[in-house]
């Protein structure tokens, strides 16, 4: 859960510096996210028609917060 925290808010605060930082190529290579996952899954039945996707997106201030919260949890 600690881990899930520490994700979700590196990558928040990657993309607000992301969003502050002006266009350049150092902002190219740093905050570039990747994304992987698994594409759109469609199930259609004739009475029950459902989609599911599922995408991780995490950038360098993700790796980040996650080692930090790793450090935090170890620490106490």
């Amino acid at each position: 859960m600690v881990l899930t925290v520490g994700a979700a808010f590196g990558t928040l605060i990657g993309a607000i510096v992301k969003a502050i930082v002006p266009e350049s190529n150092v902002k190219t290579v740093l905050f570039k996210d990747i994304s992987f996952g698994l594409n759109r899954f469609n199930l259609d039945l004739v009475f029950f028609k459902m989609g599911l996707s599922f995408h991780i997106v995490f950038n360098i201030f993700t790796v980040f917060f996650v080692f930090l919260m790793i450090y935090l949890l170890i620490k106490h």
